[in-house]
């Protein structure tokens, strides 16, 4: 039953060549599934091999469809880093303000910058670093990796449960995505990354009651 909406769904992304979200799915698709592993078999060096050779697969993909999925403005987000590196330096501990970053942007813009009018650094974690500063950047890291944590002990105890599955890789892929562009940032991405892991760790309560 699940076999064509899943083909549809895949087929839509390829299309779409974002590829921040195809990288994200792929990455957690290997995570989830050397995780899995793990539990299996117990073995902690062939897990880590599974995953280096993995992600070296999917960087041979992405090698190989790189001109395919080229866009004009991939030196702009280089960029972009450069300038929101330059901002945190100025305000490293608390940041620059929260949804501020299109305001001070104008002063640490490069001069090879073709499109002087972008709101985002197109990079969660550089978004939450000058905004935040140090304090929230750091807390950002925290939630995510306190949560990759969790959910990997959580798939542990309860390797049958697919929710938990469903929610580790769907929370891996809005990560990646991060790295790009928006991310967890984005109001409908952090709305439906919420439900899902809120549906994960319902359905385990719900089960033991």
């Amino acid at each position: 039953m699940l076999i064509i909406p899943t083909f549809l769904g895949v087929y839509t992304l390829l299309m779409t060549k974002t590829r921040g979200a195809i990288i994200g799915v792929l990455i957690g698709g290997v995570l989830l599934a050397a995780l899995l592993y793990s539990i299996k078999k117990n073995n902690v060096k062939k897990t880590v091999l599974m995953i280096l050779v993995s992600l070296a697969i999917v960087g041979c993909i992405g090698a190989v469809t790189v001109q395919s999925f080229h866009r004009s403005y991939d030196y702009e987000r280089v960029l972009l880093l450069k300038s929101s590196y330059a901002m945190w330096e100025d305000h490293k501990l608390y940041g620059v303000g929260f949804r501020h970053w299109a305001r001070e942007y104008p002063n640490y813009i490069s001069p090879a910058a073709r499109e002087p009018d972008l709101t985002i650094p197109h990079n969660v974690i550089a978004s939450f670093f000058d905004e935040t500063g140090i304090i929230g950047g750091f807390g950002f890291l925290l939630l995510v990796f306190g949560t990759l944590i969790i959910l990997g002990r959580r798939i542990q105890q309860n390797p049958h449960n697919i929710y938990y599955q469903a929610a580790f890789w769907a929370f891996v892929a809005l990560m990646c995505h991060g790295m790009v562009d928006t991310g967890i940032t984005n109001r409908n991405a952090l709305q439906s990354i919420s439900a899902i892991l809120g549906m994960a760790f319902a359905s385990d309560n719900s089960r033991k009651l």
